[in-house]
C-alpha cells in the first residue's frame, strides 16, 4: 500500500506499507514493478471552488499521469482508478444519470475539471494497451473515516449539535463497504476501458441529519435556512475561515453541489456487470455511528 502521510486506517492490516508522493515519477514507478493490479485512489477532494495553489492539478492530473505511465511502462495487469460522480454533467436534473451522460466542461469546478482531466489520462493509456477500468462513486461514507472526511466531519457535527440548522438540498451518499465490494469485483469482472457508477441513497441534507437522530439516539437540528440567506453570508464564511486557519463551513461550490446533485443516479451497470449491491441506509449509519463512538469522533 503506497501512501503520503495519513495511514492510520491501515493499522492492523497485514500489508506492506511504502511512503512515496504521487509527484516522485520514479519513486511511483518502483512501487508498481512486479505488481498484478494497482487501485488508485489518491486524490485531493475540494469544494472551494479554485486551485489557487496548484494542489488540485499536482495530485488529480500529474498524479494520474504518473501512475498510469507507470502501469504501462512497468506493463502491471490491470488499473482500476477511481474517479468520481463530479465528472459528470449534473443536468438535466430530473432525468436518470448514468454512464452515458456526457462529462463536465462549463461552469465545472475546479476539483470537478481535475477529475475529469484523470479519468482522460487513464482512457488514452487504454487506447496504448492499459488494462483498466474507472468507479464513479457518489459520496462516500462508512467506518475507519480517521481524518475524518468532509462527509465524515458533517455526520460527526450534526451528532454532536456543532451544526444548529440545517442547509437546503442533498446528494447522493453511497456506503464504504459497498465501494469495497464494487472495487473487488471490478478487478476480476469490470470491462476494460469501461466506467461504473457506485450510487447509494439520496437522501436531503434534513433527510440525513433525520436519519442521524434516528439511529443515533439523539435529537439533530431541523430548521434549514435559505439559500439566499447563506449566500448572502459566504463572505462571514471566508473571513471566518481565514482567522481560524479551518476549511469554510460553507462555499459557494459546495452550496451549488447541493442545490444541483441528482436525485436518481443509476448503479444498474455496475449491478449487472460487477455484482454492485447497497446496503441499508439505516444500516449503513449504524455502522458508521459505532464506529465513529468507538473511535472518540461523537464525544465533544
Amino acid at each position: 500500500l503506497m501512501v503520503h502521510r495519513q495511514d492510520e486506517g491501515l493499522q492492523g492490516l497485514e500489508a506492506e506499507v511504502v511512503r512515496c508522493n504521487l509527484l516522485d515519477r520514479e519513486g511511483v514507478r518502483s512501487f508498481v514493478k512486479g505488481v498484478d493490479a494497482v487501485i488508485h485512489t489518491a486524490a485531493v477532494i475540494s469544494v472551494a471552488g479554485g486551485d489557487p495553489q496548484g494542489r488540485l492539478a499536482d495530485v488529480n492530473i500529474a498524479g494520474t499521469r504518473h501512475v498510469v505511465d507507470a502501469c504501462l511502462q512497468e506493463g502491471v495487469g490491470r488499473l482500476l482508478h477511481f474517479g468520481t460522480i463530479h465528472v459528470f454533467d449534473p443536468f438535466p436534473l430530473e432525468e436518470v444519470l448514468d454512464e452515458t451522460r456526457p462529462l463536465r466542461t462549463e461552469g465545472a469546478g475546479a476539483y470537478d475539471r481535475t477529475k475529469v482531466a484523470g479519468n482522460r489520462l487513464v482512457l488514452d493509456a487504454v487506447e496504448k494497451g492499459l488494462d483498466a477500468v474507472i468507479l464513479s462513486p457518489t459520496s462516500v461514507f462508512g467506518p475507519h473515516d480517521y481524518y475524518p472526511s468532509l462527509l465524515g466531519k458533517g455526520i460527526s457535527d450534526i451528532y454532536r449539535k456543532r451544526i444548529p440548522m440545517l442547509i437546503p438540498g442533498g446528494y447522493d451518499f453511497v456506503f464504504v463497504d459497498d465501494v469495497v465490494n464494487g472495487a473487488v469485483n471490478a478487478l476480476e469482472r469490470g470491462r476494460t476501458g469501461e466506467n461504473y457508477l457506485l450510487s447509494g441513497h439520496y437522501l436531503t441534507v434534513k433527510q440525513l441529519a433525520a436519519l442521524i437522530g434516528e439511529v443515533g439516539g439523539v435529537r439533530t437540528p431541523r430548521r434549514i435556512v435559505p439559500m439566499p440567506v447563506l449566500q448572502a453570508m459566504l463572505p462571514v464564511f471566508r473571513i471566518q475561515s481565514k482567522l481560524t486557519g479551518q476549511p469554510a463551513l460553507f462555499t459557494r461550490e459546495s452550496l451549488k453541489v447541493l442545490k444541483e446533485s441528482p436525485q436518481r443516479i443509476s448503479s444498474a451497470k455496475a449491478e449487472k456487470e460487477l455484482g454492485y449491491r447497497k446496503t441499508e441506509i439505516g444500516q449503513a449509519m449504524k455502522a458508521t455511528l459505532d464506529w465513529f463512538a468507538d473511535a472518540g469522533l461523537l464525544h465533544g
